[in-house]
C-alpha cells in the first residue's frame, strides 16, 4: 500500500494530466471500458437459456405476493412474510410497468446481475492493484454465487446488489470527499432494510460507525457532516416503508412478523451452526451421489463454506495490524480506508448466513471474500501485461534479480497488420520449457514464465489458494457441461416448456412437467376464475402455474416453520373448507429422504402429527394422487352447486 493524501488519485483510478497525449488517452479509456465489456460477455454467455427456466422453490412466493400487493392487498395485514417487502414492491412495479411475464422479470434480473458483475470488479479493482487480476473476482462471482440460481428472484438478490452498492459510493467517497456519495452509500444501506431487514441493520450500523469513527482518522475533520449524509440518505427509504406501512395500518403487524416472529419461530427453524449444517451437507451430498460427483461436489461444498470465512478472518487480521501500525505512526493511508471498506461489507454479507446457514446463500454471499482471496493470491502470483500499439495496461517490470518471484504472464501482441495476416493461427503457443520464454510466429503472443519458488511456506499457501480458486471455477462449469451430457445420457430431454399465467416456461424433468400439467388441467377444470386453492408445503409457483389466487394468507409452509397460532388459522381455514382444492407437494418427504436438518429438528416422528397435514386429511379427500403432487377436495361440497359438479364429474371418470 502506498500512503496518499485526499488529493491524491486512489488505487484503480487513473489521473488525468493535462499533457496526456491521445494514444495515452485512448489507452485509458480502453482499461476502464475492455474489463467491462469482457465481463458483460461472460456475464450473457452465463446466464443464456435461463430466461424462462422453471420457478426456483422459493420464487414463486415472491411472484404470488407481488400479484397480492398489484391486487391491493397490503403485506402483513392481509399476508404474511417475514422479510421487508422491498422485493415484493420490485417485482411488482415490474409487473404494473411490463406486463405480468417472468420473462421482464428476468430481463430486468438480467441487467441488475450485469451491474453486481461490475460492482464486484470496481471494488476488486480499488484492492488490487492489477486490473487483471481483480476480474478473477467477479468471474468466480459469475461461476460459483450465481451459476446454479442465476435467475432466482429473493430478497438476498436486490440486498446483495444495495451491499455492494454503499461501499461503491463510500469508496467514491474516499476518492473524491464529495457528500453525495455518502447520501448515496446511506440510501443503498436504506434500501437493504427495506429488502432483507438483518443485513439492512447490519450495513447501516457499520456505514455509521465507520463514518463516525474511521473517517475523522484520514479526513482529519469532524464526522458530524458525513455522518449526517449518511443518515439522512439511509431515511430516506427506511422513512418510505414505514409511512407506507402506518397509512395501511400494518406497521404493528410488519414488527409482529419481522421481528418478534424472527427472533421466536424463525430461530428455532433454522438452529443448526454454521459449521455443524456444512458438516451435514457435505456427508448428506456424499452419500447420495456416484463417487466422481461426490468428490466434485464436496470439494465445491468444502472450498466455498469454509474457505470464505477463513479469507475473511485473515483480511480483518490484516487491516487490524496496518491500522494499528498507521494509528502509531499518525499515518493517513487512503488505500487502507479502502480496504477496510469493502472488508466491512463482505463480513456484513457473509455475517448474515451464520445464524442460519444455506448453501445457495453462502454461495451468494461469498463475493467480496473472492476480492481478498485474490488479492492474496497476487502478492505472490503477478500478472504484469503489456499489449502494445493497441492499449499499454502495465508496464511490466524490468528484467534481472528485482524481478518478483511468482508467475510472470507477459504478452505482447504485435501490430494489427501482422496478427491480421494470419488470421488463422495455430492454437498452440509451442512453450519450449516450463521456465523460459516462447513466442508464437502466428499470433505474436509472447509468453515468459519464471517458476515460483515454495520453499517459503506462505509462498506455499498462495500457490494452493490459487490452484482451488481456479479448480471451483472450473467444477461449477464443467458441472453444468457434464451435468447436460448426463441427462441426454439418461434420456433425459433438455427442455419441456409449460405454459403459466406468467408466460412459458421449461424444466428437463419429463415426470414433473407431466404432473404440473396434469395438476393444471385438472385445476382448471375443476374451478372457476374466481375460486382459491391452497399449496403446501412449498409450491407456492402452483398459483402462478394455475392462474388461481390463495385462500390462505399464508404462501408457503413447512413442518415447525409457523408459530402455533398461524398454524391454528390455516387450521381454522381448512376445516372451514376455504380453498375450493388443496395441493400438496412432496417436498417433506424428499427432505426426509435428503437428511435435512430442518426436519431433524422438527423430528421425522412428529411429521404424522403436523398439524395442516392432519386438518387436510381430517376435512379433505385426494381425488388426484401423482408422482410429485396430490390434489385433495373437500368433503363436504364446495359452495358454488357449478363447481360442485364438475367435481363428481371429475372424480367419476
Amino acid at each position: 500500500m502506498i500512503d496518499q493524501p485526499t488529493t491524491d488519485a486512489a488505487p484503480g483510478s487513473h489521473a488525468v494530466s493535462d499533457s496526456e497525449t491521445p494514444s495515452r488517452r485512448i489507452s485509458r479509456l480502453a482499461l476502464s471500458v475492455l474489463p467491462h465489456a469482457f465481463l458483460l460477455l461472460v456475464t450473457i454467455y452465463s446466464s443464456s437459456g435461463y430466461l424462462r427456466a422453471f420457478f426456483a422453490t422459493d420464487e414463486g412466493l415472491y411472484y404470488d405476493e407481488a400479484i397480492r400487493i398489484l391486487r391491493g392487498e397490503v403485506i402483513y395485514r392481509d399476508f404474511f412474510d417475514f422479510v421487508t417487502p422491498g422485493v415484493f414492491f420490485f417485482i411488482a412495479g415490474i409487473f404494473g410497468v411490463l406486463g405480468t411475464q417472468i420473462v421482464t422479470v428476468r430481463l430486468v434480473l438480467f441487467l441488475l446481475y450485469a451491474g453486481e458483475v461490475c460492482l464486484t470488479y470496481m471494488l476488486a479493482r480499488r484492492v488490487i492493484r492489477s486490473p487483471f487480476a481483480a476480474l478473477l473476482p467477479p468471474l468466480l462471482f459469475i461461476e460459483i454465487a450465481k451459476c446454479r440460481s442465476w435467475w432466482v428472484v429473493d430478497h438476498h438478490v436486490l440486498s446483495h446488489l444495495m451491499a455492494l452498492l454503499m461501499a461503491y459510493f463510500l469508496v467514491r467517497y474516499v476518492e473524491t470527499c464529495r457528500l453525495w456519495c455518502l447520501i448515496a452509500s446511506g440510501a443503498a444501506a436504506g434500501l437493504a432494510v427495506c429488502t432483507t431487514q438483518h443485513l439492512g441493520v447490519v450495513l447501516v450500523g457499520a456505514g455509521v460507525s465507520w463514518v463516525l469513527i474511521w473517517m475523522p482518522l484520514w479526513h482529519r475533520h469532524s464526522a458530524l457532516r458525513p455522518s449526517v449524509a449518511f443518515l439522512g440518505g439511509a431515511l430516506v427509504p427506511i422513512g418510505g416503508m414505514i409511512g407506507y406501512l402506518a397509512a395501511h395500518g400494518a406497521l404493528a403487524d410488519a414488527y409482529s412478523c419481522t421481528v418478534t416472529w424472527i427472533f421466536s419461530t424463525y430461530r428455532a427453524y433454522h438452529s443448526v451452526p454454521y459449521f455443524g449444517y456444512g458438516y451435514r451437507e457435505l456427508v448428506a451430498v456424499i452419500s447420495r451421489l456416484p463417487s466422481f460427483w461426490a468428490v466434485r461436489q464436496g470439494i465445491y461444498l468444502a472450498a466455498v463454506g469454509y474457505l470464505p470465512p477463513l479469507v475473511l478472518a485473515a483480511a480483518s487480521v490484516h487491516f487490524g495490524v496496518r491500522a494499528v501500525t498507521n494509528w502509531r505512526k499518525d499515518k493517513r493511508d487512503s488505500e487502507l480506508t479502502v480496504y477496510g471498506i469493502v472488508l466491512m461489507v463482505g463480513i456484513a454479507l457473509f455475517a448474515q448466513v451464520v445464524a442460519g446457514p444455506n448453501t445457495y446463500f453462502i454461495k451468494q454471499t461469498s463475493t467480496l471474500a473472492f476480492v481478498f482471496a485474490v488479492s492474496y493470491l497476487v502478492t505472490g502470483l503477478k500478472f504484469p501485461v503489456r499489449i502494445s500499439r493497441w492499449v499499454e495496461v502495465v508496464r511490466p517490470p524490468p528484467e534481472g534479480p528485482g524481478v518478483p518471484e511468482g508467475l510472470i504472464l507477459r504478452i505482447q501482441l504485435r501490430s494489427f497488420t501482422d496478427i491480421a495476416a494470419s488470421y488463422l493461427p495455430a492454437l498452440r503457443l509451442g512453450l519450449e520449457r516450463a521456465s523460459g520464454e516462447a513466442t508464437s510466429k502466428y499470433t505474436g503472443v509472447r509468453v515468459s514464465l519464471v517458476r515460483p519458488k515454495l520453499a517459503s511456506p506462505l509462498r506455499g499457501l498462495r500457490f494452493i489458494v490459487a490452484i482451488c480458486i481456479l479448480a471451483l471455477a472450473f467444477l461449477d462449469v464443467s458441472d453444468r457441461l457434464l451435468g447436460a451430457h448426463r441427462n441426454l445420457a439418461l434420456g433425459r430431454p433438455r427442455r419441456i416448456y409449460i405454459q403459466t399465467s406468467l408466460g412459458p416456461v421449461w424444466t428437463t424433468d419429463a415426470q414433473f412437467a407431466e404432473d404440473i400439467r396434469t395438476v393444471n388441467s385438472y385445476v382448471q377444470g375443476s374451478t372457476d376464475a374466481g375460486q382459491k386453492i391452497f399449496a403446501y408445503y412449498w409450491s407456492p409457483y402452483l398459483y402462478c402455474v394455475t392462474g388461481r389466487s390463495n385462500a390462505l394468507r399464508f404462501s408457503g409452509t413447512l413442518p415447525g416453520y409457523h408459530n402455533e397460532q398461524q398454524n391454528a388459522e390455516m387450521v381454522a381455514a381448512i376445516q372451514q373448507h376455504t380453498p375450493a382444492l388443496i395441493i400438496e407437494d412432496q417436498i417433506v418427504d424428499q427432505l426426509t429422504r435428503w437428511g435435512d436438518s430442518r426436519i431433524d429438528a422438527y423430528g421425522r416422528e412428529n411429521l404424522i402429527t403436523e398439524p395442516i397435514s392432519v386438518a387436510v386429511r381430517e376435512s379433505y379427500r385426494p381425488v388426484l394422487t401423482l408422482k410429485n403432487f396430490a390434489v385433495h377436495a373437500p368433503l363436504a361440497p364446495p359452495r358454488s352447486a357449478a363447481v360442485s359438479g364438475i367435481l363428481s364429474s371429475q372424480v367419476s371418470r
